[in-house]
């Protein structure tokens, strides 16, 4: 587990911190990931309401990462201070698009991506030969400044 963090300008001169730890693709690694996004949203004074929508959705696509992705798991938070705070996973996985799919009682699994979308107020992915990249982004609702 390798961690890094970090203050950049993004392409309009918006300010954004950047956060982004590698993992293991191993279920211990939904843990790691859910323990650093706590420690940088506390350090980011993001409020409690968004970190755990936050939190929740990091443990979906870092599970989905692990069980359908290929190699190392990334996770970076990107906060773009006074405006939106995005999760992002990437793996090395090349498969099928992640996709929402229908709910059923009957499907106890394949949900993670349905609750990324109620959570998030909004969410995608990107794919090229480098791998997937699976990202939700929420509205920050108050962050404090440092």
């Amino acid at each position: 587990m390798k961690a890094a963090t970090g203050d950049n300008r993004g392409a309009a001169g918006q300010n954004a911190r950047t956060a982004v730890i590698r993992l293991r693709p191993r279920p211990g690694s939904v843990a790691s990931a859910r323990y650093f996004t706590t420690a940088v949203l506390a350090s980011w004074r993001v409020a409690d309401d968004v970190v755990q929508d936050v939190l929740l959705a990091v443990s979906e696509l870092v599970t989905n990462a692990v069980e359908h992705g290929v190699g190392e798991v990334v996770l970076e938070l990107v906060n773009h201070v006074g405006r939106c705070l995005r999760v992002q996973v990437s793996d090395k996985g090349l498969g099928a698009n992640p996709a929402l799919v229908p709910l059923s009682p009957e499907t106890p699994r394949s949900r993670g991506l349905a609750i990324v979308a109620a959570v998030s107020s909004a969410w995608g992915h990107r794919g090229d030969d480098a791998g997937l990249c699976v990202w939700a982004e929420f509205p920050l609702v108050r962050v404090d400044p440092l």
